[in-house]
């Protein structure tokens, strides 16, 4: 049945008498286990992988918060974890979580570069405009009151804070939307920056969470770039208990140097806040 991804399995089994009854009796329920010989293999965690049409990648840790990007060949596949042919060995460290933002970091890299200098593997990707700035200077203003109004469990102030979401977004998006990287992030942004009235605040936060998600992917490549307002970025791994249906981590997007403070959660629990530090990729 491929909508539940089950199979009809017939079992035969030995039913002996026992003091003239049979052990197994009629419609009687069991769990049973299915073993299977399989030979060694290198596996890794499904989130690890990155796939855009035929070619697979993974990002492997080199320590000193610098990651390389791999090529992998795929063999077998199961619902958590998929072997790995060639393109890491036994003992490398592969991200889990984050990689396909770290992904959209290293392609703005290579975007970037300077093509007369390609052994400069540190050339810095071009500094935002003075109207560049300007707008994501608003825009981090705007998801910062957004955040922390549904970390207060303050819906009125939520309705206030997100107002001005549409036009604040819109800004934005004008104001990158020369940069191919990111415009299909942009896209996905203003489709879901339109706010209206919430009758409770579960409501509230499942529209704020596609709105966070897209911002997040949006600022956190820009803090590559010089002239970026500096802004912190946290994720709670645990949204999915809040929000049904949604992955478990999303993140959100806080002026600099405030703590942590939960969106999703509010005061339920404020402090399940962890900060994603920024990473510089290898290319």
């Amino acid at each position: 049945d491929e909508a539940t991804r089950s199979t009809l399995v017939r079992v035969e089994l030995p039913n002996p008498l026992v003091d003239g009854r049979r052990e197994l009796l009629h419609r009687l329920y069991a769990e049973g286990a299915v073993k299977v010989d399989a030979p060694p293999m290198l596996t890794i965690p499904r989130s690890a992988v990155i796939e855009t049409g035929p070619q697979a990648v993974v990002y492997v840790d080199q320590d000193g918060g610098n990651f390389a990007r791999r090529e992998i060949a795929l063999g077998r596949r199961g619902d958590k974890r998929v072997e790995v042919l060639t393109g890491v060995q036994a003992g490398d460290r592969v991200v889990t979580n984050g990689n396909l933002l770290m992904d959209g970091q290293a392609e703005m890299n290579r975007a970037f570069m300077t093509p007369v200098e390609p052994t400069d593997s540190s050339i810095p990707m071009a500094s935002l405009t003075a109207s560049q700035k300007a707008a994501v200077s608003s825009f981090v203003v705007l998801v910062d009151g957004m955040a922390a109004a549904l970390a207060a469990d303050d819906l009125a102030a939520f309705e206030k804070a997100s107002a001005p979401a549409m036009q604040v977004t819109e800004a934005l998006t004008s104001a990158l939307r020369d940069d191919a990287v990111l415009r299909p992030g942009l896209d996905r942004l203003a489709t879901s920056s339109h706010f209206h009235g919430f009758s409770d605040l579960p409501a509230a936060r499942a529209a704020f969470h596609p709105f966070t998600v897209a911002a997040s992917a949006i600022l956190e490549p820009l803090r590559l770039r010089d002239g970026t307002p500096e802004f912190d970025v946290w994720e709670c791994g645990m949204v999915s208990q809040i929000i049904p249906g949604v992955p478990p981590s999303a993140r959100w997007i806080q002026t600099k140097g405030r703590h942590g403070q939960n969106p999703f959660f509010g005061q339920d629990m404020l402090d399940c806040a962890k900060e994603i530090k920024r990473l510089k990729v290898a290319p």
